[in-house]
């Protein structure tokens, strides 16, 4: 009889399934955004995110100290279309279901001769003890969330009820990020949080591994958040520092006297406004805007920056790079991925020496994106309209932005940085 694969077997077995499914070459030169990439793509086919530091620990692009979880490894063998890791693990090792056979005549113990009842009755006991625990009511349990203040660094005060919860593992999850959940007491009632960077997250309350309440929780900022993305704290500037003359920019001069090193591994800088833009929905909206990069040196010659309007469903995402490198680039429209591994997205691709002119469009149940006048991209809109709750503007190193406006059908909403 041949011996069943380990896990450790198995989880080589399923990355290599998956890279053959991507068709991506060898995962030692995939670069952060193809993990960023996977990350969507796993979330878009699972309705699971697994974090982009995750997949890279799993690929053996930094250090492990843990095997991954449970729910790591259900969304993992979901992507390959495979129910759970069990359904995968048994697919491995060529378990089926066995086929009907005739009945064969019971053996009877003459000492013994009501054994098949007693062997029943033992099974029944059994499956009484050990049966799995049945599904948390969501009723039983109470969670919502008030934010302390306006603007970022920002705590988020919990207020949840699992009193009634029969597992003592109670956590509550800031966003989709599992790293961001911590462990709390379901006799107390409240939870209190930091949330690092604003946007829009849907907070959960997790009972043993199950979702039993969640809510969406808009984290805003208070006018323009210039920041230098780092983790687990970004940096941050004042919007004073970073506006002349109708145009935002972090010179590279500025990062660098905050003792953040452009080179070797350049960072990525990032502009915010988020609010909730009342009556502006993506089946009807518009949005307009100037960008330009301005810093191309060493591990940044792509020149990569990106665009994203959050919505209360999903991101609309659109990068722009210089043009040879295209091949990078993903967009995201919601919950739809289009990447430009299997899609000619050469409209995205760019001279970032001057500005940029960008248009988001959501029309006649259309979405489109327009890149110095040329349509760039045409999409079918998603069916169900999502409130549009915040912009971002993201720079490989850094970059500068101007003439924002935001419109509802034909109607200016939001209008900032005007100028030449």
């Amino acid at each position: 009889m041949s011996t069943p694969p380990t896990d450790k077997d198995l989880l080589q077995k399923c990355r290599l399934e998956i890279e053959a499914k991507l068709g991506w070459g060898d995962p030692q030169a995939w670069t952060s955004q193809d993990f960023e990439l996977l990350s969507e793509r796993i979330l878009t086919d699972t309705r699971i995110r697994i974090s982009v530091s995750t997949l890279k620990r799993i690929w053996g692009r930094a250090s492990y100290t843990s095997e991954p979880n449970t729910a790591t490894l259900n969304a993992l063998a979901g992507f390959l279309s495979y129910d759970s890791w069990r359904a995968y693990r048994q697919a491995a090792a060529g378990v089926v279901s066995p086929s009907p056979e005739e009945p064969k005549p019971a053996v009877r113990s003459a000492r013994f001769p009501f054994y098949g009842l007693g062997l029943a009755g033992l099974l029944l006991g059994v499956f009484y003890f050990v049966r799995p625990a049945e599904a948390p009511d969501p009723d039983q349990f109470s969670f919502d969330s008030r934010p302390v203040v306006k603007g970022i660094p920002n705590s988020v005060i919990f207020r949840y009820d699992a009193s009634k919860s029969d597992a003592d593992s109670v956590f509550i999850q800031q966003s989709w990020d599992d790293r961001r959940r911590a462990r709390v007491s379901k006799n107390q009632h409240e939870h209190t949080s930091i949330y690092y960077s604003p946007g829009y997250f849907r907070a959960k309350l997790i009972v043993g591994n199950r979702v039993v309440k969640e809510h969406d929780l808009l984290v805003p900022t208070d006018g323009w958040l210039p920041l230098v993305i780092q983790e687990p704290v970004p940096v941050y500037f004042r919007s004073e520092e970073a506006v002349s003359d109708s145009v935002m920019r972090l010179p590279a001069s500025l990062i660098e006297k905050k003792g953040i090193p452009l080179q070797p591994q350049t960072p990525w800088t990032s502009y915010y406004y988020v609010k909730d833009f009342q009556g502006v929905k993506s089946d009807a909206f518009r949005f307009e805007t100037e960008l330009r990069h301005e810093f191309g040196e060493g591990s940044a010659a792509c020149r990569k920056m990106q665009v994203l309007l959050l919505t209360t469903d999903g991101v609309y995402l659109v990068p722009l790079s210089a043009p040879g490198c295209i091949a990078d680039l993903s967009v995201m429209l919601r919950n739809e991925l289009v990447s430009g591994r299997d899609t000619d997205l050469s409209a995205f691709g760019i001279d970032s020496a001057g500005w940029t002119r960008l248009v988001l469009e959501g029309k006649n149940g259309q979405l489109r994106i327009l890149v110095n006048g040329r349509e760039a991209l045409r999409r079918p809109a998603a069916k169900d309209p999502a409130r549009i709750v915040g912009m971002v503007y993201q720079f490989q190193g850094t970059g500068a932005i101007r003439n924002v406006a935001l419109y509802a059908g034909d109607t200016p909403v939001f209008t900032s940085l005007k100028g030449q």
